[in-house]
């Protein structure tokens, strides 16, 4: 009875102020058959549901008469499996994400199902300035109707307040290039080798979704990686959840300056970070500038490039209104999210964040 359902909770705040861990202590109190996710594995089994479910009535049906819509079964066994849904960090960048949302919770409150949700946005301003925001917002509604709203103001970022382990994200300096610092990062790496001796696994690759991810350079829980061959390469948030059950420590090197240019390997970065952070694999960076220096939110440069004023020219073409205005442009979204990543890099150095794990 929908009546007997009571409304969920959907907290958002700035980053670091304690979203998470109030969710989690609530999650650990509940004795409902309940689920917590990252918002990003959550929407990753929901596609994978989609394919499977796709892939089986093609080969069901003759004649392939009519689309199944599979959201509904995929809600109903999600349905099946909690009647609490836990979502940390829950944001809208991706347009299949956004079409599919209002179906997908449509059916899981249909089902009784309770949402408590932690994000850094408002629900006003979940997918803003996403195609097609018109189709979204509808779920913007639901969830005002099936969720309190609470908002947690805070001008502290309490990942800020933690004690540093040590130097573990390394910055090039006027005397020291990118390949002194790397070296530098390697003696360390070298050094918890030489201590490592409680991981029974030593894997040189892992799989995820039919695919291998070489790892060239491990030792027994731990490896490292240069930039490029997590950021650069065509790579998701199921690749890096595969990295982070596979290894609990990394070391990624060559972090470069992030730049609208460089968007695709900043969002990818960005999901790396969120990813590692939620399996609290430790982690240590060199990088071509400070922290609070590495995202460069100009776009000017950009803006200005043949390709971009090609894009826009051709999407233009096919009728979308307002499309330099788009999110996936202006690089709002990941400017946003560069500050949560940001913070979670700074307890991912902490005393405190190394002993999790």
């Amino acid at each position: 009875n929908s009546m007997n359902v009571p409304k969920g909770i959907y907290i958002w705040g700035p980053v670091g102020c304690g979203k998470t861990m109030l969710m989690d202590i609530f999650y650990s109190c509940s004795k409902l058959p309940k689920i917590r996710t990252h918002f990003h594995s959550f929407m990753l089994d929901v596609h994978s549901s989609v394919h499977r479910i796709k892939q089986e009535s093609s080969r069901s049906v003759l004649g392939g008469s009519g689309a199944l819509n599979p959201i509904p079964k995929v809600a109903t066994t999600i349905a099946q499996k909690c009647n609490l849904l836990c979502l940390d960090e829950f944001q809208v960048t991706d347009i299949a994400d956004a079409m599919n949302l209002r179906t997908l919770f449509a059916e899981l409150w249909r089902h009784g199902v309770v949402l408590v949700a932690t994000s850094n946005r408002q629900p006003e301003n979940l997918y803003k300035n996403g195609l097609q925001r018109s189709n979204f917002l509808p779920f913007i509604d639901s969830l005002f109707e099936h969720c309190h709203i609470v908002a947690m103001e805070s001008h502290i970022d309490y990942r800020q307040l933690g004690v540093p382990f040590g130097n573990l994200f390394i910055v090039t300096t006027e005397h020291h290039d990118i390949e002194d610092v790397n070296n530098q990062a390697l003696k360390v790496y070298e050094r918890l080798k030489s201590i490592q001796t409680n991981y029974s696994d030593d894997p040189s690759s892992v799989h995820t979704h039919g695919r291998t991810i070489l790892v060239p350079h491990h030792h027994y829980g731990m490896c490292w990686f240069l930039f490029d061959h997590l950021c650069h390469r065509p790579l998701g948030a199921a690749d890096y959840i595969a990295i982070s059950k596979a290894f609990h420590t990394v070391f990624i090197l060559s972090i470069p300056k992030l730049n609208l240019a460089r968007k695709t390997e900043a969002r990818r970065f960005i999901t790396l970070i969120d990813t590692f952070y939620e399996h609290k694999v430790r982690l240590v960076c060199t990088a071509e500038a400070p922290l609070s220096h590495l995202f460069e939110a100009s776009t000017g440069s950009y803006h200005d490039s043949h390709s971009y004023r090609a894009l826009i020219d051709d999407l233009a073409a096919t009728g979308l209104d307002n499309i330099a205005e788009a999110s996936i442009f202006t690089g709002e979204e990941e400017i946003f999210a560069f500050e949560r990543a940001v913070s979670r890099l700074t307890e991912m150095q902490t005393q405190n964040y190394w002993g999790r794990r």
